[in-house]
């Protein structure tokens, strides 16, 4: 509850400073999500192995609610996440989501999908704030790590800006996958070496293994094994999507360019 109060007073602080001065929600987002983390008991241990420069595209493992907080509150820079679109209009978060220029992905029509990512590249080109992706596409158990889709791969590609693997240890033990409600306690959150796309051109697929094994050694024990063909299915389950006008490829939408998500 204090979580929830807290967060409708900072979204509505931000909203309403933002005429005045348009980066407030982006400037004040990390400071609401060090209050609730305070509020809620959750000890954030940061580690991260390179400094980062400029603009990049941090590429997360996912398994609860509590993984955004813990990466808005505790990055070594400003980050906005590539978010599905149905959260552009929830109360508070969404309308903060908004005013801090997340990219909103409609999974059911795959060609807007891809114009919502390739708009991001360029915004990232033009040297706007860093994205936070989840490749896995939706959260996973404790333990487990999902396959990765390539939409990020392609996105940092397209942009010509690093990939940085982000491993987050303890977040799913906290709070379950289809939960709101967080215990106290400690997580970890491990930044890795950026990673060049450039000198992986024509190697979109090594190139995303690569990461995932990078981000797999970044989350230790809660990424130790390859999430289960039924826990695959289950994730799937739970994002049902149309068939939309791009080619479907391995369970994410292809255009001409290539775009995979």
């Amino acid at each position: 509850m204090l979580g929830l109060l807290a967060t409708a007073a900072w979204a509505t602080l931000a909203l309403l400073l933002r005429p005045f001065f348009r980066r407030s929600v982006a400037v004040l987002q990390p400071l609401w999500a060090r209050t609730v983390l305070r509020l809620a008991g959750v000890r954030v241990s940061v580690h991260p192995r390179a400094p980062v420069h400029g603009p990049v595209v941090y590429a997360a493992n996912h398994q609860s609610g509590l993984d955004i907080l813990v990466l808005i509150g505790c990055m070594p820079d400003s980050v906005r996440f590539v978010a599905k679109r149905e959260m552009a209009n929830a109360p508070f978060t969404g309308w903060c989501m908004r005013a801090a220029d997340y990219v909103f992905i409609d999974r059911s029509n795959s060609a807007r999908a891809i114009e919502s990512l390739k708009a991001a590249a360029a915004d990232l080109r033009s040297g706007g704030r860093s994205l936070v992706m989840f490749p896995e596409g939706t959260r996973y158990h404790p333990g487990e790590l999902g396959p990765f889709k390539m939409g990020a791969f392609h996105l940092a590609l397209q942009a010509g800006v690093p990939l940085v693997p982000v491993g987050l240890r303890g977040t799913g033990d906290l709070m379950e996958r289809r939960s709101l409600m967080c215990r106290a306690g400690s997580v970890e959150l491990h930044v890795g070496e950026p990673v060049d796309p450039a000198a992986w051109v024509g190697r979109e697929k090594e190139l995303r293994d690569h990461v995932r094994r990078q981000v797999r050694e970044l989350a230790g024990p809660t990424a130790a094994r390859d999430a289960s063909q039924a826990a695959v299915a289950d994730a799937r389950a739970e994002r049902p999507e149309r068939r939309g006008s791009a080619q479907r490829v391995h369970g994410g939408v292809k255009d001409r360019q290539g775009w995979v998500q």
